[in-house]
C-alpha cells in the first residue's frame, strides 16, 4: 500500500491544537477524496504555527 504525502501550514491562533489537527484531517478526507487520512507528524515553529505532514489515500 502506498501512501500520497502532503504538507501542511497549520495557524492555531483561535483554536486548540487538537481542534486544528482535526480539522486538518477533514479538510484532506474532503479535497482528496481520501479513504485513508494519518498525521506523521508535527513540526512546531512557535506558540500557534505549525507543518502537519499528512499522508493518505
Amino acid at each position: 500500500m502506498e501512501y500520497d504525502q502532503i504538507f501542511i501550514e497549520l495557524d492555531t491562533k483561535d483554536k486548540s491544537l487538537s481542534e486544528g489537527l482535526e480539522a486538518v484531517i477533514r479538510q484532506v478526507q474532503q479535497k482528496k477524496e481520501a479513504e485513508f487520512v494519518f498525521i506523521q507528524q508535527v513540526v512546531r515553529h512557535d506558540d500557534s504555527n505549525f507543518t502537519v505532514i499528512v499522508n493518505y489515500r
